[in-house]
């Protein structure tokens, strides 16, 4: 029996669905019938579903039962700190084969994705694209374009060192701010996707003081782990 079911009557730009249960009903809307559609029918699907999947507690409290990994194959996993993060970021990237697209609020071409950062010299991010652009893989980098009175990432200066790599590799700032009548916004993006099959996306830009374990160390004297300008934690 179906829960919900598209209506229709006369009203300005709105398509409509009713939902019913017992005695009580509810009408929503959207701008589409498409969207109405889709709705119908995620809440159609779910009303079919085994009742033990809807009406108890899951885990973490969630009302709904897990899915994902078993319907539908895919392979997800999370990163706490940037350690194992950028870690599986250097992995996917010395893996690629035809493109990578990185985009992020700051990025940084001397990060080292890889720690104790003296015994992992290629891991460094211009290093690791460097190798790549010069296998022909295609490189695409989307800076965020910052108002450089109020911050102070300049990402001009990492555009120009990322393209003084190889002429695979091409970068684009944005917004221009001024120009576009653009003030009040920033893209926080932060993604990597290598061949459109791998892809890392968050809250770790690939830039200075984001390097961090589980471990958590408050010291680094000599300098092991942290590099420079690395050793800090802007949060």
């Amino acid at each position: 029996m179906n829960i919900s079911r598209e209506i229709h009557f006369l009203t300005d730009n709105w398509e409509f669905q009713k939902v019913a249960c017992g005695v009580r009903s509810i009408r929503l809307r959207a701008k589409s019938s498409s969207r109405v559609k889709d709705w119908v029918a995620a809440i159609n699907d779910a009303g079919l579903r085994p009742p033990e999947g809807w009406c108890h507690p899951h885990r973490f409290g969630s009302f709904a039962p897990p899915r994902g990994l078993t319907e539908d194959g895919s392979e997800a996993q999370w990163f706490i700190d940037g350690g194992a993060a950028f870690n599986a970021i250097a992995s996917a990237i010395e893996d690629a084969k035809s493109e990578i697209f990185m985009c992020g609020w700051w990025l940084c071409p001397e990060l080292y994705l890889r720690r104790p950062f003296r015994e992992h010299a290629a891991s460094r991010l211009d290093a690791l694209l460097e190798a790549k652009a010069k296998e022909g893989v295609q490189i695409y980098i989307l800076l965020y374009k910052e108002v450089a009175l109020a911050l102070k990432i300049n990402s001009v200066y990492s555009k120009q060192k990322l393209l003084s790599i190889h002429e695979n590799v091409r970068v684009l700032r944005y917004p221009d701010h001024f120009s576009a009548g653009v003030y009040l916004w920033s893209h926080h993006e932060k993604l990597v996707i290598v061949d459109n099959q791998i892809c890392f996306l968050g809250g770790l830009d690939l830039c200075f003081g984001r390097y961090d374990t589980f471990e958590h160390k408050v010291s680094d004297n000599p300098p092991v782990i942290w590099p420079g300008k690395d050793y800090y934690n802007p949060r």
